[in-house]
């Protein structure tokens, strides 16, 4: 889809370029995206280098995450509690829920998938060291608790799996950093199923919750570690909302609610949207308290139940703990909440229910069949929303009409549809959709880089200019918004005021590869050529599939003279687009002036091939086979030019020479050659002498002598004033023939000019 994907994979020329020295260095050392998250670009990179830019290995490779964590999640859950079916329950609606297509249909959501294998993990050896360094557990009455290892074996190993729990945690920091908490999830664990903190609980020793708070702290370093590395990069992306923008209050009742809001959801995911707009003027007082008491109601009722029901505390509070990161104390980006922040804290809340619904079961044996018949009908709902769900993902459109269609000022929604109508060419909608998003966030940065882009399509450069202007007044460090401007300076010609807004847009975003053209655009234009091939092959190193800037370079290598270097650049531009006919023209045109004729024949036959009516590759092609001797097949070449552009002086006179100096009396038509020739003249006002010596031959051809002579006593004036000697002593040749009334029947190749367009 058109949100995030461009930023993650589609147009991020690192991930594209896939696994190489320098992009693993970028992926530890970047915070592209407002974060910093290695191992998430490591993933997207090995896929672009194995599947390419198609999209259904990414989906699969995500999907086939989602499998393995839920596997692994019933495999931990068992070793932890001894408890198959509610561990096997639990992992049924983490893999069925339908607020996790999100993180699973989404590739740009790899992070949420691969950090939570990373998490389960870190369970898993974890609870492998508590189980090795502790005795086995008390009698227990709920059934919970880990097998011990067999006698003897206490201690054995154990801290090489401690190792591996915070090996295992800093992989899945480096994956996302919204795990963060969970140390204060091991602590959960301690108190159940694992009973290290209070195994006589509600007594309490005190010394021991100290070790094992102690035993905690590496956990707790690389928490600390991550969460001020996550802040760093976020507020210095501009990513981090101010305390202006968004006050505490409101972020606090926004987190309350959205508590509340993830609650209702989980029982019935209806209306599931990609995107949940922040409510700027935030929520009504009865709202807002609403859900404090229901918080603080869940909260004290499973504190009090925990001396009969231990799971009870460890599920509420590792849900309401794993969402601390996303739930908006630090408000993060636009969205009021998100269907993916539940992936990893919808674990505690369904081993609460379930294990609430077992011990039900338990105590009442009547209950074991409804139970089990709930269990079923709630199985297949969950799989038929979820069904429903992924089917909303199927492009930008379905995905982002559906937000729009369930949420209620949903401006994202409106502004990445007008992204979709544009690619779609559809300008007069797509402006129409972002007056729509700008109507409920004026400042909305996209939607007025969007209407820049569309403004600049369409040649309304001060309107452009404008709502870019508009974009940055916003968000001044907004990379696109700058290119913008330097696109829009580079088409009015304004170079110098292109190439500072390029340097800016580069300067914010070293990734931005249209920024960097633009630069280079705006440098080539003014000559510095130099620094515009530096560019260029900065584009290339950034992204080498790119075809524009590689056409472009080879363009800049040429105009140097520097023809091996410029041919061997179009020719891999054809090896990415081998359709182009403007690419194979120009480089039949710098073999022909290297003199190697039959390639660049080949390569101007296959451009008039695939572009019939291309009048530059008709051109040239005629001018080649003139210069073999192929007379009809140049004709007929030069006639197809000038079907496309007619007034093109260079091919009128080229034709004109043909048809009336030709040795075969087939090919000479003397008043087609007069009519041709003359309007060659009259296009370039009687000022170039090849033209004028063209048209005495022409007349002379038509019987028109004396004009001839006239006609080639002024080219030979204007020959010699122009210091063009060879021509003017050719037509001192071709007047001696016209005074004895006969014609010119050589038909030579046409003489070099000085105003060919390819020289230009």
């Amino acid at each position: 889809v058109n949100f995030d994907d461009p930023d993650y994979i589609t147009g991020n020329p690192r991930v594209l370029s896939g696994l190489t020295a320098e992009n693993v260095r970028w992926a530890f050392t970047s915070y592209h995206s407002s974060n910093w998250h290695p191992l998430t670009w490591l993933s997207h990179m090995l896929e672009a280098r194995l599947c390419g830019t198609r999209p259904a290995g990414p989906h699969l490779v995500s999907v086939l995450w989602h499998v393995i964590n839920s596997v692994l999640l019933l495999l931990v859950l068992k070793r932890m509690t001894q408890a198959l079916w509610p561990s096997a329950f639990v992992a049924a609606l983490f893999a069925f829920h339908p607020l996790h297509v999100e993180s699973v249909a989404w590739v740009s959501e790899r992070k949420d998938v691969l950090s939570a294998f990373f998490f389960l993990l870190t369970l898993a050896a974890y609870t492998a060291y508590a189980t090795r360094l502790n005795a086995p557990a008390p009698g227990r009455k709920d059934g919970a608790g880990p097998a011990a290892g067999p006698a003897g074996s206490r201690g054995g190993g154990a801290w090489g799996f401690y190792a591996m729990a915070l090996l295992f945690f800093a992989l899945g920091l480096m994956s996302k950093p919204m795990l963060v908490t969970l140390p204060f999830v091991l602590l959960l664990l301690d108190f159940w199923p694992l009973r290290r903190l209070a195994p006589d609980y509600p007594q309490i020793n005190w010394s021991r919750a100290g070790r094992l708070l102690a035993e905690k702290i590496p956990f707790f370093a690389l928490t600390l570690a991550s969460s001020i590395v996550t802040f760093m990069v976020q507020r210095a992306s501009g990513a981090v909302v101010s305390l202006g923008h968004a006050p505490f209050e409101n972020r606090l009742a926004n987190a309350l609610v959205s508590y509340c809001r993830y609650l209702g959801k989980t029982f019935w995911p209806v209306d599931l949207a990609a995107f949940y707009p922040y409510r700027v003027y935030g929520w009504d007082d009865w709202q807002v308290w609403g859900a404090v008491l229901l918080l603080v109601g869940v909260s004290v009722a499973v504190v009090l139940a925990a001396r009969r029901a231990r799971y009870s505390p460890v599920g509420w509070f590792w849900f309401l703990g794993m969402l601390v990161p996303v739930i908006g104390f630090v408000q993060v980006g636009k969205q009021a909440w998100a269907d993916r922040y539940t992936y990893l804290p919808h674990i505690g809340l369904f081993l609460l229910l379930v294990w609430a619904v077992s011990g039900m079961v338990r105590h009442f044996k009547a209950a074991r069949l409804p139970a089990l018949a709930a269990a079923a009908l709630l199985g297949v709902c969950c799989g038929v929303l979820t069904h429903r769900q992924t089917a909303v993902w199927r492009s930008s459109r379905t995905l982002f009409e559906h937000a729009a269609r369930v949420t209620s000022g949903n401006f994202v929604a409106y502004g990445v549809l007008a992204t979709v109508l544009v690619d779609e060419g559809k300008l007069d909608e797509a402006i129409e959709y972002c007056q729509k998003a700008l109507a409920l966030s004026p400042g909305y940065p996209e939607a007025h880089n969007t209407l820049g882009a569309i403004y600049t399509r369409q040649r309304k450069f001060a309107e452009a200019q404008r709502h870019y202007e508009l974009a940055l007044q916003t968000d001044a460090t907004y990379s696109e918004s700058f290119a913008g401007l330097a696109d829009v300076f580079n088409l009015q010609r304004r170079h110098v005021e292109a190439e500072a807004k390029a340097r800016e847009a580069v300067r914010l975003g070293p990734l931005n590869v249209v920024a960097w053209f633009q630069l280079a655009t705006a440098l080539h234009h003014q000559g510095k050529l130099d620094e515009a091939e530096s560019c260029y092959r900065r584009i290339l190193e950034l992204n080498p599939a790119l075809y524009t800037p590689r056409r472009f370079l080879g363009n800049l290598l040429a105009a140097q003279g520097r023809t091996d270097q410029a041919i061997a650049q179009y020719q891999d531009a054809l090896r990415i687009q081998p359709a182009d006919a403007d690419t194979r023209t120009v480089l039949g045109a710098v073999l022909l002036e290297q003199g190697r004729i039959e390639e660049a024949a080949a390569q101007l036959a296959e451009a008039v091939r695939l572009a019939p009516t291309n009048a530059l590759a008709n051109y040239q092609l005629a001018i080649v086979q003139q210069g073999t001797g192929k007379l009809p097949e140049a004709i007929a070449s030069y006639r197809a030019a000038l079907e496309s552009q007619p007034a093109w002086p260079e091919a009128l006179n080229n034709l004109a020479w043909l048809l009336a100096s030709s040795a075969e009396a087939t090919l000479r038509h003397g008043a087609e050659a007069v009519r041709l020739a003359e309007k060659a003249c009259t296009l370039t006002e009687r000022k170039v002498p090849v033209f004028l010596g063209t048209l005495a031959a022409a007349y002379a051809e038509a019987g028109r002598f004396d004009e001839a002579v006239a006609t080639a006593e002024e080219a030979i004036a204007k020959a010699e004033a122009a210091g063009q000697k060879e021509i003017a002593a050719r037509n001192r040749e071709l007047i001696e023939l016209y005074r004895a009334g006969k014609a010119c029947h050589q038909a030579p190749a046409p003489e070099k000019n000085p105003t060919d367009p390819l020289r230009n």
